[in-house]
């Protein structure tokens, strides 16, 4: 049987990190800040792709994958402090407050996840399976709605950016805004596949490649000159 879903997380952890280097390779080059920022963004999801794309490929325990699924929140949230770094999210004053706050909550929802770990449960569905971590519900809500909030307030400071840009003729910069907006919009909406449809493969295959659709739209962004 062939381990669909973690095969396509895999190809998404293989992408974002490529991105992870080809940004580090730019950041090097021009001293930007804000490509940093975007480089670690890219790293720690990365990292996070790969923990959720182990099952099935290098780890088949259970109890292992609960573990992987656990710490991968952690680096979830590491992309989402990078982030918020970022001076069109957020302005100086709250900023590295931001920045801290959500390095705080990963950690404190790596020990929550831990506390209510319970071993993943393998579904098997005709030639495909996949693993189905097994969270407690109201810790499931309170983690991913975090993310939801600050893809939501990137999204919207992108696009402010970019109708302002637009109203003063801004081209390049009209472009990369609008691009980096939509691409949070995307996986917000992958997200949101993940969370609210049932768990099949087709659910989390389609979840998959609108995310690396909009890993790819936000660089597309970050890259235009």
């Amino acid at each position: 049987m062939i381990p669909i879903v973690s095969i396509f997380n895999l190809f998404a952890t293989f992408i974002t990190f490529g991105m992870f280097l080809l940004l580090k390779g730019v950041y090097k080059k021009s001293g930007n800040e804000n490509i940093k920022s975007f480089s670690y963004l890219y790293l720690f999801q990365s990292v996070f792709l790969f923990l959720i794309a182990v099952p099935g490929i290098l780890v088949f325990d259970e109890t292992l994958i609960a573990y992987a699924a656990a710490f991968s929140y952690l680096f979830l949230y590491f992309s989402l402090a990078y982030i918020v770094k970022i001076p069109i999210v957020f302005d100086q004053k709250i900023r590295e407050y931001a920045f801290k706050t959500i390095i705080v909550l990963g950690v404190i929802f790596l020990f929550a996840n831990i506390l209510f770990i319970q071993p993943a449960e393998r579904i098997d569905s005709e030639n495909f399976f996949f693993y189905l971590v097994q969270e407690n519900g109201l810790l499931r809500i309170t983690v991913g709605l975090i993310p939801f909030l600050i893809g939501a307030v990137v999204f919207g400071s992108f696009f402010v950016e970019g109708n302002r840009a637009k109203s003063s003729g801004n081209t390049i910069s009209t472009h990369k805004s609008f691009a980096i907006a939509f691409g949070f919009l995307i996986l917000i909406i992958s997200a949101g596949i993940n969370f609210f449809l049932p768990p099949t493969p087709l659910s989390f295959v389609v979840a998959s490649i609108v995310n690396i659709a909009g890993w790819l739209t936000i660089f597309k962004g970050i890259t235009t000159s």
